[in-house]
């Protein structure tokens, strides 16, 4: 039966929307605790805006499903106002400079992701 093939694929699009969800909700606690940090929003349109033009220029497409792009962008957003940097939103932060640095979007397994799963692990970007 195909379905079987589909099943790994509607997980993964689960986890990462859960991950992901969790993140925002985290992050607007943060904010609304520390309202100093600001608004991650005010980053929202320059990250999208990167992300189409990194998309362009390396054959990807942006995910097709707005509500999962907005999220994965939000987190984004979220992880730059609070840390810096716009580590990816559902990898895990080490605290090691060094290896943090490898998650920072786009991270250094994006292209061997969209290669053998058509999309990164966030569901940032796609095959083209």
């Amino acid at each position: 039966c195909s379905c079987w093939v589909a099943i790994p694929a509607r997980f993964l699009m689960l986890h990462v929307i859960f991950t992901l969800s969790i993140s925002i909700i985290l992050a607007s606690l943060y904010n609304n605790i520390y309202p100093d940090i600001g608004d991650s929003m005010n980053d929202y349109d320059k990250i999208m805006n990167w992300a189409q033009a990194y998309a362009d220029k390396n054959g990807f497409i942006l995910n097709p499903d707005k509500e999962i792009l907005d999220i994965v962008i939000q987190g984004l957003a979220s992880n730059r106002q609070k840390h810096g940097k716009q580590y990816c939103p559902c990898r895990m932060r080490t605290g090691d400079e060094g290896e943090d640095k490898k998650i920072i979007c786009p991270c250094i397994y994006h292209k061997e992701e969209i290669e053998r799963d058509a999309m990164c692990h966030c569901a940032l970007f796609f095959k083209g």
